[in-house]
């Protein structure tokens, strides 16, 4: 539970004190939201900023994480949505590597687009659940929360939650069922 007086006042020790506390639920978010390690690295900054703009926003009502996790995964979605406005038509992940300049190159490329893409399917799938099957599949998988917190956090009773994630893990299977017929097979004889 965050200190709501030294998080809302200008107390920057306080505030580096939950980035080092948070630092690896805001990391985890942008290794979802980012197409490369540069990118992971410019979302972490943006978000610990706009956390820092928004912290008065924080009232104390619910879980702080939970609050975090939110400010976050909006910030990242915001910055996809103006990135894409201005890449001309093209895809981020296209834009990202058309330079070849990148200090980031993955031991195995053909690897790495194939889990990208397999990320992709995953999270693209999630964003496809009913609204509260969504959040609370994030709360309890992406966030961590357990069942109480995220009951809480929703305004729901725990088997309330406990059934959205049932119904959110089916629907996922079926969703992604065919992820691994999907992926390009290496050819392993050469």
């Amino acid at each position: 539970m965050a200190d709501l007086k030294r998080l809302h006042s200008d107390d920057q020790e306080y505030f580096r004190i939950l980035t080092e506390e948070h630092g690896t639920l805001i990391r985890s978010v942008c290794e979802r939201h980012a197409i490369d390690l540069d990118s992971a690295e410019d979302l972490y900054q943006l978000i610990w900023t706009h956390v820092w703009r928004k912290r008065r926003s924080y009232t104390g009502h619910g879980s702080f994480q939970a609050w975090l996790y939110q400010v976050a995964t909006n910030c990242c979605k915001s910055h996809h949505r103006s990135e894409a406005r201005g890449a001309d038509g093209r895809s981020l992940f296209q834009a990202s590597y058309r330079g070849g300049s990148e200090r980031w190159h993955p031991s195995d490329p053909t690897a790495e687009v194939m889990r990208r893409h397999k990320l992709l399917r995953i999270r693209k799938a999630i964003n496809t659940l009913p609204e509260k099957q969504r959040t609370t599949f994030e709360l309890l998988v992406d966030n961590q929360l357990s069942a109480k917190e995220a009951a809480t956090e929703m305004g729901v009773k725990q088997a309330t939650v406990r059934s959205l994630l049932r119904y959110a893990i089916k629907r996922l299977r079926i969703l992604l069922a065919d992820l691994d017929d999907e992926m390009p097979r290496r050819n392993t004889t050469d």
